[in-house]
């Protein structure tokens, strides 16, 4: 059975994060392993020093290799929502009889050969929103079916060149080579937002570390792709400040004491708790942690309303683990959308142990799922679609240890499966 290993890497402020898959036609894809390691060069998503980033960059990719036992040269990067621009593109054809492949690469051909480009920016991803066949939205394939017009709604993606061009020097002198830039919110908007939930108005939350990123969709539709640049380490900023620590002190602090911060104000015995071997004053915690998620909630809310789809948002789903540990954050964050459904990812939702992977793993879906839009095609579709295959008989490894490490990772995408059916 033809096969391809799909490797994707989500470069953040603070981690690395790469995953690689195999995809099998009419199958799901099968999780075959990540790794995640902490990075430096990285400011606000963007890289600031390639030579420091490139190191954790090759020591991710390689740890990969070693805990999978297959070679990785071709990948996919994910980018971050600030430096991108998103047009929502509707583009249609008169059919022959049934739909085919190279009818849906047709269209978005066309669509990149006439769409203008913004200076300095390039086009880096086209994104199938639905389909429309004779009228009627499908957010499947249609590929097979009969009809006479297929129309397309598309995201095209627009990347500023001198941020994609970091990655591309990134990869210089290196074995790895870049296949495709998919943007981190689109790729886990495919995850989180099944057939069922699109027939609502969502957004998409993603908490990082130096930033937040925001995804609207609305009938179906991409609508807006923005970034906010405030998250976790604003919130250790202020207690490093406000505690005299160093900001890693600070960082083992929150990440310790947020899970139980609240209820242990309420101990009225002890002003200060020990943790890490540090004096840590309660009530200055408490209030620090509090103004600071009010503030990016605040924010969050506010972009919303400048877009002017917040009133017709029906669910908010919020992630990202820079203040998804906070003791209470469910309650805080429904109190601030109280028109809204609320639905906060933890990584316990899928059973995993990091959930810092959870984009690439997105992105390693993203791939798998378009190629099975076309997979016959899969070989001579764009630059972006195409995968070398990689040789599987490379750096031959424990086949009990391999094949139990692949049984795990099969079941986060059952997990994925399960969480959509029981989000709301």
């Amino acid at each position: 059975m033809q096969e391809f290993f799909i490797t994707a890497v989500d470069i953040g402020t603070h981690k690395i994060s790469a995953s690689i898959g195999v995809s099998r036609k009419n199958e799901d894809v099968e999780i075959l392993g990540s790794s995640c390691v902490n990075v430096r060069g990285v400011e606000n998503g963007v890289i600031s020093n390639e030579d420091k980033c490139r190191i954790y960059f090759e020591e991710a990719l390689s740890k990969l290799e070693e805990e999978t036992g297959k070679k990785i040269n071709d990948i996919y990067i994910g980018l971050p929502s600030n430096n991108i621009k998103c047009f929502e593109v509707p583009a249609q054809i008169m059919l022959e009889d049934t739909v085919k492949a190279k009818d849906v690469k047709r269209i978005i051909d066309e669509v990149r050969n006439k769409i203008k480009v913004e200076e300095g920016y390039e086009i880096c991803d086209i994104v199938i929103n639905y389909y429309k066949l004779d009228g009627k939205i499908n957010l499947n394939t249609v590929v097979g079916q009969e009809g006479v017009i297929l129309e397309l709604n598309l995201s095209v993606i627009q990347g500023k060149t001198e941020v994609l061009d970091t990655y591309r020097r990134l990869c210089k002198g290196t074995k790895y080579s870049i296949k495709g830039f998919l943007v981190n919110q689109i790729s886990l908007r495919k995850i989180f937002l099944s057939e069922s939930i699109l027939r609502e108005n969502t957004t998409l939350v993603e908490i990082g570390d130096a930033l937040t990123e925001i995804s609207v969709v609305e009938d179906k539709g991409l609508k807006e792709l923005m970034s906010i640049p405030l998250g976790g380490r604003n919130i250790t900023s202020d207690l490093s400040i406000c505690m005299a620590l160093p900001l890693f002190e600070a960082e083992g602090i929150k990440r310790e004491f947020s899970s139980i911060y609240r209820s242990s104000i309420n101990d009225k015995g002890n002003k200060e708790v020990q943790v890490r071997n540090k004096q840590v004053d309660k009530e200055l915690f408490y209030k620090v942690c509090e103004a600071r998620i009010e503030e990016i909630l605040n924010y969050v809310k506010n972009q919303l309303k400048k877009t002017g789809h917040y009133d017709d948002i029906c669910s908010i789903i919020l992630l990202g683990d820079a203040i998804t540990n906070f003791e209470g954050i469910n309650e805080v964050v429904h109190q601030k959308f109280k028109d809204k459904k609320i639905k906060i990812v933890t990584k316990n939702d899928f059973g995993m142990q990091n959930i810092s992977n959870i984009t690439s793993l997105a992105i390693v879906k993203e791939v798998h799922d378009r190629l099975e839009l076309i997979y016959e095609e899969a070989l001579n579709f764009t630059q972006e679609f195409k995968i070398k295959k990689t040789d599987e008989n490379a750096y031959k490894k424990d086949k009990e240890e391999l094949q139990k490490r692949e049984s795990e990772n099969k079941s986060i995408i059952r997990k994925f499966k399960n969480f959509l059916g029981d989000m709301f």
